[in-house]
């Protein structure tokens, strides 16, 4: 049993190096070399599997671009004094090491230099026979890699051979170094006093490679703690988080656009509008923030980028909004002293999605991200759709507005870190789906408070305060410093239906400051765009009836709109609808080639060439190289007997795109 045990451990642990060894293979040699040799010490091993899994050089390029900025100690200089000393350290191990009978990088003594540079010191000793050459070579420590003071490192030559090994004290022993040694090999002590009756001083250093540490078994395992921290130290306090951006976002983040990526904290939560749709509202607090000055003035300029897939991997939406800010004398002294944090809305429609929400900062080339799974409730849901913490909350006067982290007529306050000043009386939020039919007064809220060493336990009630939107909300008052979970347990009479989580902090730190929030308002003069996000989500779910029902109010809002007339048109397509479609294209006043597109569809598929080729034609001139409307005309032409017309457009469409085979085969069938 314990063969078949081992075997089975083998097996898993062989699988994923086959797989990276088959990736690294397929690699083009210019970043095959750059994965093995210039990062082979200082990347970690999230790092390298990211890397291994990124599909075109354009990706390879921006990852390693990446890769130099993140261990970029000056990064607001232009120049990268890791990446230099780096390259400088790989040259000279080439240079020193290269007659070990491989390149100087891949020896031991390279791959030490690289990693910590040129030593202070080196003793070396040559055996004379009665142990291999070796060398000490004497560091001072760096506290940061957690390193000791001063520490020394031990190479040996075995008789034979060019190459140096690495010498590990708590694994080897002296008597590793020792040629024909016959005694225990596990006797540390009895090695050691071999090689000090000729050399004391190697004798300690292969003990310890503290120095002045007393040579002890102890000393000799901890010893070989150090040189794994040593290969560690190159990559142990690197942020890894944007190499798993980079693969998240393949396609999305560019190199041009942004070279740095910024961790960040943030919240994302489902809110209930008033008027019965729903929005995701977000908060994202880059943990650096760079602005620009000219003169007095002060600037930057954020693209935030959202995205919303369903389950299936399919984009439901996505958009894209610029923001310009400029900052006075005054919000830049408080900017100095605080966090910034972003905040919008997303709008979404019932079902479960992979939010993606990219921040750039365009004038810094900086990057910040937010990935995070949500569930938007049906009507029949009975649930917590959201749950959230606030620093304060206020009562404001209505409007129609949607504005980032208001429910209803409430505006919440909420901090991204979701940490709080012992001072604050934090204020724990959310909204209940109730289904229709279902009385708000039966609705029952237990929230269970309790903090994370048991220092505080308390239980609090709370009710649905706007039956509209489901909203509740408690105040817990002060409390004192630690670590909190608040458990909200929903029922309905006696009938628990769900329960919810989530954690906060409070801070002993008298001072923490108010972060500056950059809030995104949608106004009523942008309601279009909001019921124009609502209908294309709809549609992309199937559900035609629901988008329909915001096409036609975005229809309402602009008229003049095409994106709304498109999507109006489409749907009553998908519908079967065709009067309506007919209808719609005769009341818009610009048509777009994709109108003439759907309008000439539906008079093809009822028969009506004559016009169907005349709203066709005029799609046409509008956009000469839509291959929809080319070969649509085309098989009007063919069916209405107009051959000629036929070849020619058929011709057309191969020009633009020669791999349409059914279409070629059409057009051989007309020769």
């Amino acid at each position: 049993m314990r063969i078949k045990i081992a075997l089975l451990f083998v097996l898993i642990s062989f699988s994923p190096l086959v797989f990276a060894k088959n990736r690294l293979k397929d690699l083009p040699v210019k970043y095959r070399m750059w994965l093995e040799r210039d990062a082979r010490y200082i990347i970690t091993d999230r790092e390298r599997d990211v890397f291994l899994k990124l599909k075109t050089n354009k990706e390879r390029n921006f990852f390693i671009k990446m890769f130099w900025k993140m261990r970029d100690p000056t990064p607001g200089t232009p120049k990268n004094e890791f990446k230099e000393e780096h390259y400088r350290r790989l040259a000279m191990a080439e240079k020193l090491f290269r007659d070990e009978g491989m390149p100087g990088w891949k020896t031991d003594r390279g791959k030490i230099y690289i990693i910590l540079g040129k030593p202070q010191d080196i003793e070396r000793y040559d055996g004379m026979g009665k142990f291999y050459p070796a060398e000490v070579w004497y560091y001072q420590g760096a506290p940061a890699r957690n390193l000791p003071p001063q520490f020394r490192i031990v190479f040996y030559q075995e008789t034979g051979t060019m190459e140096y090994k690495l010498y590990y004290p708590g694994i080897d022993g002296p008597q590793k170094i020792i040629p024909n040694y016959a005694g225990n090999p596990f006797n540390n002590e009895e090695g050691y006093n071999i090689i000090k009756q000729y050399e004391p001083a190697l004798a300690n250093a292969l003990m310890s490679l503290i120095p002045g540490e007393a040579p002890t078994n102890y000393s000799s395992a901890r010893s070989s703690l150090i040189i794994s921290q040593i290969e560690r130290s190159a990559y142990e306090n690197v942020n890894t988080e944007y190499a798993d951006k980079i693969l998240n976002m393949k396609g999305i983040v560019e190199v041009e656009a942004s070279t740095i990526y910024v961790p960040n904290q943030s919240e994302i939560e489902i809110f209930k509008n008033p008027q019965g749709f729903y929005t995701a509202h977000f908060s994202i607090s880059p943990k650096k923030f760079s602005i620009i000055s000219y003169g007095d003035n002060y600037y930057t300029a954020l693209e935030v980028y959202s995205r919303v897939v369903n389950q299936k991997g399919e984009t439901m939406w996505e958009q894209t909004n610029l923001m310009e800010l400029n900052f006075t004398p005054s919000q830049v002294q408080r900017l100095k002293r605080s966090s910034v944090q972003i905040e919008g809305v997303i709008p979404v429609v019932k079902g479960k999605y992979d939010v993606t929400i990219l921040l750039k900062n365009k004038t810094s080339k900086e990057f910040s991200a937010i990935e995070k799974r949500i569930k938007v409730p049906g009507e029949k849901d009975f649930v917590i759709s959201s749950l959230g913490m606030s620093n304060s909350f206020k009562e404001v006067s209505p409007g129609i507005f949607i504005k980032p982290f208001r429910a209803g007529n409430i505006q919440f306050y909420p901090y991204s870190d979701k940490t709080f000043r012992s001072s604050e009386e934090p204020v724990l939020y959310g909204e209940v789906n109730l289904p229709k039919g279902n009385s708000p007064r039966s609705v029952r809220l237990k929230i269970h408070l309790e903090e994370e060493e048991g220092k505080y336990k308390n239980d609090f009630l709370s009710k649905i305060s706007d039956p509209t939107i489901g909203l509740f909300y408690c105040k817990f008052g002060k409390l004192p410093p630690g670590s909190y979970t608040a458990t909200v347990f929903l029922y309905y009479g006696d009938l628990k239906m769900d329960q919810r989580e989530t954690d906060f902090l409070i801070t002993p730190l008298y001072y923490k400051p108010t972060p500056f929030i950059i809030s995104k308002i949608v106004g009523g003069n942008e309601f279009f765009k909001v019921y124009l996000s609502l209908a294309k989500q709809w549609y992309n779910t199937g559900n035609f009836e629901r988008a329909e029902k915001y096409y036609k109010k975005v229809f309402n809002l602009a008229k003049d709109k095409a994106p709304s007339i498109e999507g109006l048109m489409e749907t009553y397509f998908q519908m079967g609808k065709k009067e309506n479609v007919l209808k719609v294209f005769a009341s818009s006043k610009n048509k777009t080639s994709y109108m003439c597109y759907i309008a000439g569809k539906v008079l093809y598929e009822e028969g009506n060439l004559k016009e169907a080729i005349k709203v066709l034609e005029q799609g046409f001139r509008k956009n000469s190289v839509d291959l929809r409307i080319i070969n649509l005309l085309a098989e009007a032409h063919l069916k209405a007997g107009n051959k000629t017309n036929a070849r020619l457009l058929f011709k057309r469409s191969l020009s633009i795109d020669p791999k349409q085979e059914v279409i070629r085969k059409e057009l051989e069938a007309l020769r």
